[in-house]
């Protein structure tokens, strides 16, 4: 379900891809984008649902929703390796967020959050990834300390509620009365900025605090070119700034 007005987003077919989310308006960082909803389903139909489970999401311990596919939701964006999207449990429903500010025409992507390690037998060669970042892996697969360190930093949010399921098996996930209308920063997440768009020319004479960067890349959505030091910054990743000359 859609919590943002269908004035700043539209679903459209991608030649390969099928179908994806993208920007009519520009999108404010922390922006709440909508909440993942369907179908309460068990462990045991989960695996019986083929190619619709992949579309199922673990809210938390004993709440799995499976959304329809034909239906328009938040379920229809796609993954991407450097996405400007992020996934938050909030009062045990899972909400997508804007993580940095995002542009007009561009799609909303989110991490699935596909942990590398739990893959079956041919999974990782099967489940392409086409997002054409610049740290694309390849796969839908997300490394595991990357998985781990968003995990630390959403456990004070998914902790109380790891125990909700709100509803029986086949019964559909409700809405809640009411929703944040903005996330702050989470850092357990990576946040990248646009590569379809000029980065931002910063005139520091050395690269500031992580913390900074990052507030830096959320605010303006875009990748951080330090013109004294010659050196753009793609993204941050917990500590790590991703860059090159």
């Amino acid at each position: 379900m859609f919590l943002l007005s269908a004035d700043y987003w539209q679903v459209k077919k991608i030649k390969g891809k099928g179908r994806g989310v993208f920007a009519k308006k520009e999108i404010n960082p922390g922006t709440v984008i909508g909440d993942y909803l369907g179908t309460v389903i068990s462990e045991q139909r989960e695996g019986q649902e083929n190619e619709k489970s992949f579309y199922a999401m673990h809210c938390t311990d004993k709440l799995i929703v499976l959304p329809d596919p034909k239906q328009i939701g938040i379920h229809l964006i796609n993954h991407a390796c450097a996405p400007n999207c992020a996934m938050h449990s909030y009062r045990g429903h899972v909400i997508y967020f804007a993580l940095r500010r995002i542009f007009p025409g561009e799609e909303l992507t989110v991490n699935y959050l596909y942990d590398v390690l739990l893959c079956r037998a041919g999974e990782c060669r099967e489940h392409i990834c086409r997002c054409g970042a610049l740290n694309c892996r390849g796969n839908l697969h997300t490394p595991t300390q990357l998985i781990k360190m968003w995990e630390k930093y959403e456990a004070p949010y998914y902790r109380p509620f790891r125990n909700y399921c709100p509803a029986r098996y086949g019964q559909n996930l409700l809405a809640l009365d009411t929703y944040p209308r903005r996330i702050a920063d989470i850092r357990g997440n990576e946040l990248y900025g646009s590569s379809q768009k000029p980065p931002y020319v910063s005139l520091a004479v050395r690269l500031p605090a992580v913390s900074k960067v990052r507030a830096l890349i959320r605010e303006t959505g875009r990748r951080i070119y330090f013109k004294k030091i010659d050196f753009t910054v793609n993204g941050v990743s917990g500590a790590l700034i991703i860059g090159s000359r």
